[in-house]
């Protein structure tokens, strides 16, 4: 599990490095104010083209953090079921607390914002009229997607450690 946790901890850097150039891109290429559909498909496939290493990395990024979670996430079921097992002990007490706060760690790492949650919706809608700009709107969706599963099956343990208090 330690190695998998130090892979999730590069994976999480790489994806967050990803995500920091994707928003540094698209805070570079506006919108155009022009209202020919010529430039707005120009801005569109300039975009696209400069998106791609970046969006590569955060799908490449997603992908690790979704196996070394999947190592992660066996083990601490794992680790819960054997807690269950401990006899009421001072022990057991302190392995629910520690596991306990660790769930609540990665919990609150895990929220987003509204505005972050509604992205994959934006872009969605803008690349139904950018095609070029599917791609990011597949990755932000993923992207998003994956965080909140990964929420979901931390709450799931959360429910878990604390029917055993």
């Amino acid at each position: 599990m330690k190695q998998s946790g130090t892979d999730l901890n590069i994976a999480l850097e790489k994806y967050g490095q990803g995500l920091n150039t994707v928003a540094e891109i698209v805070n570079r290429h506006p919108i155009p104010e022009s209202r020919t559909m010529e430039e707005h498909s120009r801005w569109a496939q300039e975009l696209s083209e400069e998106l791609k290493p970046a969006l590569k990395t955060v799908d490449d990024a997603s992908a690790q953090i979704s196996n070394n979670w999947e190592v992660i996430y066996a083990a601490l079921q794992v680790w819960v079921t054997g807690i269950k097992e401990i006899s009421s002990s001072a022990e057991r007490n302190d392995q629910i607390d520690l596991i306990a706060q660790m769930l609540q760690g990665w919990h609150n790492s895990f929220q987003m914002s509204e505005s972050i949650r509604v992205l994959p919706a934006q872009f969605t809608l803008i690349s139904a009229f950018y095609p070029s700009l599917r791609p990011l709107a597949r990755t932000l969706k993923s992207s998003i997607e994956m965080i909140g599963n990964m929420d979901k099956m931390t709450v799931s343990l959360q429910h878990r450690v604390e029917s055993l208090r």
